[in-house]
């Protein structure tokens, strides 16, 4: 008898350390890899939004002229974009409960890829505030726009 409840220790321990390696591996690595991707984005916007001398005038069709975000920037953009949408489609579950949380890779990814090709005004803005709310960035990047908003009217006046 007491074999027997060595071995089904044993075998309950091998399969608790089974368990937790399934569980480290399939659903912490993507849920961390997801909260990397999520702070990159914050980061790339408030760089965005406090680097207004990040532009450079570019020549489209014609004679009009238009400001655009300097090329490193739209390419982190384009970038991490795609490794959003990427990642929404090949971890289906993990994504699936990051937007039970209200937390929307695919979108989030696809604004990120459409705002690295905007011009800076009220559309790019508006890019913005729509990926803050798919991946629910918080107060600062709020603040920071509210700040961009508060020295381009001073500018203005």
């Amino acid at each position: 008898m007491p074999r027997m409840s060595a071995t089904l220790t044993l075998a309950s321990a091998a399969a608790a350390g089974i368990a937790g390696w399934c569980a480290t591996e399939f659903c912490a690595r993507p849920v961390r890899r997801f909260i990397e991707l999520r702070s990159a984005a914050r980061r790339r916007i408030l760089m965005l939004l406090h680097m207004p001398a990040a532009v450079a005038v570019v020549r489209g069709p014609g004679a009009e002229q238009r400001a655009m975000p300097v090329r490193g920037l739209e390419s982190a953009f384009c970038e991490l974009g795609a490794e959003l949408v990427a990642f929404g489609e090949t971890e289906a579950a993990v994504a699936w409960a990051m937007e039970w949380l209200g937390l929307d890779a695919v979108k989030a990814g696809r604004l990120l890829i459409a705002l690295s090709a905007l011009p800076q005004g009220a559309e790019r803005d508006a890019y913005i505030a729509g990926i803050e709310h798919a991946l629910r960035l918080g107060r600062e990047v709020r603040a920071a726009r509210h700040e961009q908003l508060v020295d381009t009217t001073r500018l203005a006046a």
